[in-house]
């Protein structure tokens, strides 16, 4: 994966860290966040103050409520920092078929034991037998509260 990419989708996008990181590191001309009304408006907040004007053009809000939603089909990437590992299966199911198949590549920040480390497992089966292959996975014990993180990066095949 290159250091350019066209279309980017972020689901659960928190306060907007991770754009604001990649913020000139990362070249893009489409983000799209998905996330619930009232941290969108904080979203928009954030990163109206945080980035310059050009990058922050180049973001569209989705409210994950509404029916319409349905992100650009050609996704280079999918970013979920812990929140679609936090979905029910269910809503985690209709992300994948709808959005995420959609994707060259899906990054996952995980607590391996959160929700259940068995629809973590779950999850991770579904996705590499769905046409992915993980690419890069980067463990640790968060010291001293004890979460087993996981950072996977996965490749459509």
């Amino acid at each position: 994966m290159g250091k350019e990419l066209n279309n980017i989708v972020e689901i659960g996008g928190g306060f907007g860290n991770i754009l604001r990181l990649m913020d000139g590191v990362i070249k893009f001309n489409n983000y799209e966040i998905i996330d619930i009304p009232h941290i969108i408006e904080l979203q928009k907040f954030y990163l109206q103050n945080e980035l310059n004007t050009n990058t922050y053009k180049k973001i569209n809000f989705l409210d994950c409520y509404k029916d319409d939603i349905k992100p650009k089909k050609d996704i280079d990437l999918i970013i979920g920092m812990h929140s679609l590992s936090e979905l029910s299966w269910d809503f985690f199911k209709n992300y994948f078929d709808n959005i995420i198949v959609n994707s060259k590549y899906l990054f996952l920040s995980l607590n391996k034991n959160c929700p259940s480390p068995l629809l973590i497992k779950k999850k991770i089966n579904y996705i590499i037998n769905n046409n992915f292959k993980i690419k890069k996975k980067f463990e640790y014990i968060e010291i001293p509260h004890g979460a087993n993180v996981a950072h996977i990066l996965f490749e459509k095949m």
